[in-house]
């Protein structure tokens, strides 16, 4: 039995050597020399986490490239600056991708990139055949998209129906070839379809699963696939199911503790047959619970962590391992993500080094009237403090020669830096707006993340702080 689970094993692993699974991408991009240029997909399409792909440095050329294995079509993009743009890559392709020129120093600081988003325009080439994957889905979207505006009344009046048939049919005739080439666009397209058949009412939830969902697999990868299954299964486990009581979900939760015991209740709706199914849609729900005030949080997050190490599916393990990231990321006692920033004269700190102190981490910029009006308090607020607490202000300045020019022309007595184009930096303390303050502890965990402006009572903030840890080591 060893030696024929070995040569299956074995026999598996050659035909996944022998296929090519790395994609290459080679870019060139006018006016990003020196900058970085972040590989990004998501982690799941549950908690839609950003992850890391790679990374690179613009050459002074103003090339760049990545290479990196996927076994399946993946929605990756790339995050310059503040913008964010993508496309889809399939195993084995190698791709070239051209961003029109940008001249950086003109773009203006003030856009909020979060109401506002950045894009950069690019052209996209595959280096071995047409790229009709990506020209398809765009062309498909853009005759969607069409019909819906020129249907706008029949959507808000609910007239959809035949309209949206005729559309099908039609659609059907214009991608047939496609549909049947390319399995992950079938799939992108039969599910674009069952989420405006749910979003208008046109069919109804039990037929919609059973034609889309029954007997199927769940396709993590496929957007459309995800964007179905959260509309379908949104809030399902409070009010969409008939069959699981809010009562039995309190119990197994908050008074069992028990991941089995949750499974044996939501198997009751008859939907949930397939254990696949139900722990995915029991995660979903996990997700919500935690943020409810009627679940008991502590139980909820060990549930989720039984499945972030126990669960018999990959990808359920993964989205259960995001899922905690959301729950502790920049949470009051968990650790603050660590940094590294440069002085003037090219020494490196970092969070460590402020170990055994209180630290305020400051994000600001010249151009922010709020932030600089918020210093001549801070400036208070320092001279009281400075025994117990490290002041650090990041400037997120695009043109670091007025961050310079503020320091020199100022002078005030704590430590600032400039953020120096660590646009990681920015994600990782979910830096959304000027000013943004965040309270650190002296073990390195969040005390506060988006603290009161010292206008607006951060100076009670971390008086209360100090009493509190102060009663708490005696």
């Amino acid at each position: 039995m060893k030696f024929r689970f070995l040569f299956i094993f074995l026999s598996i692993a050659s035909v996944l050597s022998a296929g090519d699974f790395t994609v290459i991408i080679e870019g060139s991009f006018p006016g990003a020399e020196g900058k970085n240029i972040r590989l990004m997909k998501y982690g799941d399409q549950i908690t839609y986490i950003r992850e890391d792909i790679d990374d690179a440095i613009v050459d002074q050329d103003g090339l760049f490239g990545f290479r990196f294995r996927i076994y399946e079509p993946v929605y990756i993009f790339y995050r310059i600056d503040h913008a964010r743009m993508g496309h889809y890559v399939e195993p084995g392709n190698n791709y070239k991708i051209e961003f029109e020129p940008v001249d950086f120093d003109t773009l203006d600081d003030r856009r909020n990139p979060y109401l506002d988003p950045w894009h950069f325009g690019f052209d996209l080439y595959n280096k071995e055949a047409p790229d009709k994957l990506n020209k398809t889905i765009s062309a498909f979207n853009n005759a969607f998209d069409d019909f819906l505006i020129e249907h706008f009344s029949d959507v808000v009046r609910p007239r959809l129906n035949i309209p949206f048939e005729n559309f099908r049919k039609h659609t059907d005739s214009l991608f047939q070839s496609e549909i049947i080439d390319n399995s992950f666009f079938k799939d992108y397209y039969e599910y674009k379809f069952a989420l405006y058949y749910r979003i208008a009412n046109i069919r109804k939830p039990l037929r919609l699963f059973d034609d889309y969902i029954l007997d199927r697999p769940v396709l993590y990868e496929n957007p459309k696939y995800m964007d179905f299954f959260n509309t379908m299964f949104d809030k399902f486990l409070f009010a969409g199911s008939r069959s699981i009581t809010i009562e039995d979900l309190l119990i197994t939760v908050n008074e069992h503790n028990s991941y089995a015991a949750l499974m044996d209740s939501l198997g009751k709706d008859t939907i949930l047959l397939n254990e696949v199914l139900r722990e995915l849609v029991m995660l979903k729900g996990l997700k919500d619970m935690y943020h409810h005030t009627d679940f008991n949080k502590r139980n909820v997050f060990s549930i989720v962590e039984h499945l972030h190490n126990h669960s018999k599916f990959r990808q359920h393990r993964t989205i259960a391992g995001n899922i905690l990231n959301g729950f502790t990321r920049l949470k009051k006692s968990y650790p603050a993500p660590g940094f590294e920033l440069k002085k003037q004269n090219g020494e490196i700190i970092c969070l460590d080094d402020y170990r055994g102190k209180f630290v305020l981490l400051n994000f600001w910029t010249t151009w922010c009237i709020v932030c600089l009006a918020e210093f001549s308090l801070m400036n208070d607020m320092f001279e009281e403090h400075k025994d117990r607490f490290e002041f650090i202000s990041v400037s997120v300045d695009r043109n670091i020669k007025d961050y310079k020019r503020f320091v020199e022309e100022n002078q005030l007595p704590w430590d600032f830096y400039h953020f120096n184009d660590d646009f990681r930096l920015l994600d990782n303390y979910d830096v959304r707006g000027f000013p943004l303050f965040v309270l650190i502890d002296p073990g390195g965990n969040i005390i506060r993340h988006s603290a009161p402006f010292p206008s607006r009572g951060l100076h009670k903030k971390i008086a209360r702080t100090l009493y509190e840890w102060d009663k708490a080591e005696r």
